[in-house]
């Protein structure tokens, strides 16, 4: 399934930005996904803020917290 991106909003607290989502969706044979991830300042390198961060690097970061969420586990686990 191909899924993209479509929407990143930035969260701001005065001039600090406090926050990121990002939107994803895609469809598949009749399967659909929609999600929306929050990128919050722990999710980032120590040694980071959002002022760092290219889109790029956070739709990667979104992506992979996605994949932890969605990856199918057994039950009990």
């Amino acid at each position: 399934m191909n899924i993209t991106m479509n929407n990143l909003t930035y969260k701001f607290n005065g001039d600090e930005t406090t926050g990121v989502s990002v939107g994803f969706n895609g469809n598949l044979d009749g399967n659909f996904i929609s999600a929306t991830i929050l990128i919050d300042p722990t999710d980032l390198a120590a040694d980071q803020t959002f002022d760092d961060v290219t889109k790029k690097e956070l739709t990667e970061l979104a992506r992979a917290k996605l994949t932890g969420f969605v990856t199918t586990k057994e039950s009990g686990e």
